[in-house]
């Protein structure tokens, strides 16, 4: 990956950006078609765990429970099980549904001696090479995160931690044990954490940013989830020729059949509740009610079936494959070669044809 000028030459951007700031450079292509046999999207989240499809369901309440992390491993992907239950027991049902379906179960917890033992039964429930334990964490570059990853190193499972949006948040997760880092801070289309607190980075940038330090300190085996900011499957491109191995998406699937919570119905249709892990709604229903909100609650239209979302996205990511004359996420991530945009170059991206005569 590199950055081109109009000139042609490369260079290291020296502004912050994200993916409506840069396009890809298409490339010769020996590819007839995204359809094409030679064209893969496997990716290794750890190295003895493979995806078939770079896509992660997000560990929110209202994205990923069992029905949703059961399709995802049906359609290739994964589903991270979100950590707000009521109780542990009925979580630990959850965990044991989806074993019965799946080859391994991905779940998340929180910080803490609870957690901790949470795990430990967990794991012993359906094996440690069976389990993903992800570190869920809004801001998980603390001294409490990493310590939490270095104990949970003891159960020998792969540990996803994060979320962090610095390369130096990335490496001290991955030196503490973590084999994937979720990067992505405020960026989520329900976050105001970056409204609220001032602090993020923009998403382009920690992705490269964090790519570049893991490698550099010898972190090459340890993967990035890109969590947050992607729109469309132009942005799943992006980030993985920035250096994601896959991402994760929240409210892209959000809405869909497979999403806990139930479909109502308003006087424009049907919909499903969709909301940030700390936004005011969701910190009520948990308890919290002196604690500044960092997310909105909204109402996303019913979506119907989450395969026929995820079978749309992964065209578009073979084919911005092609683009790239690249057959895989490897290759992509070797050719890719991005250019700045002007703010009139990102309108001319978009469909202009907005005008109707009636």
């Amino acid at each position: 990956m590199r950055f081109e000028n109009a000139l042609g030459e490369s260079y290291n951007p020296i502004s912050w950006l994200t993916f409506n700031d840069v396009l890809l450079k298409p490339h010769k292509s020996r590819f007839k078609s995204r359809n094409d046999k030679g064209i893969s999207l496997e990716t290794n989240l750890f190295s003895d765990v493979l995806l078939k499809a770079p896509i992660i369901s997000s560990n929110m309440d209202t994205v990923t429970g069992s029905s949703m992390a059961k399709e995802m491993c049906r359609l290739g992907g994964l589903g991270i099980l979100h950590r707000f239950h009521e109780c542990y027991e009925d979580y630990y049902g959850m965990i044991d549904d989806v074993y019965c379906d799946c080859d391994r179960v991905a779940f998340s917890i929180g910080c803490g001696d609870d957690w901790i033992r949470f795990s430990e039964r967990a794991i012993s429930m359906i094996g440690e090479e069976n389990a993903i334990v992800c570190l869920d964490v809004a801001h998980g570059h603390m001294e409490q995160s990493i310590e939490m990853v270095e104990r949970l190193k003891q159960f020998g499972v792969s540990i996803i931690a994060g979320n962090v949006a610095t390369p130096e948040g990335a490496v001290e997760l991955a030196a503490a044990g973590a084999k994937s880092i979720k990067v992505g801070i405020g960026c989520g289309s329900v976050c105001t954490t970056r409204i609220v607190t001032g602090h993020g980075v923009p998403q382009l940038s920690a992705i490269i940013n964090a790519r570049r330090e893991l490698d550099a300190n010898g972190f090459e085996d340890v993967s990035i989830i890109a969590d947050g900011g992607i729109r469309n499957s132009g942005d799943i491109v992006k980030s993985l020729a920035a250096g994601a191995d896959a991402v994760m998406l929240g409210s892209m699937l959000a809405g869909c059949d497979e999403t806990p919570g139930e479909i109502f119905t308003l006087a424009n249709g049907s919909f499903k509740m969709y909301r940030g892990q700390s936004s005011r709604h969701f910190l009520k229903d948990i308890g919290k009610i002196d604690v500044a909100a960092e997310g909105e609650s909204i109402e996303v239209k019913a979506k119907g079936p989450v395969d026929a979302i995820i079978t749309e996205l992964l065209g578009g990511v073979r084919s911005g494959l092609t683009y790239s004359g690249a057959g895989s996420i490897k290759e992509l991530q070797e050719k890719a070669v991005f250019m700045e945009i002007s703010h009139h170059g990102w309108v001319e991206s978009t469909p202009h044809a907005i005008t109707r005569v009636h």
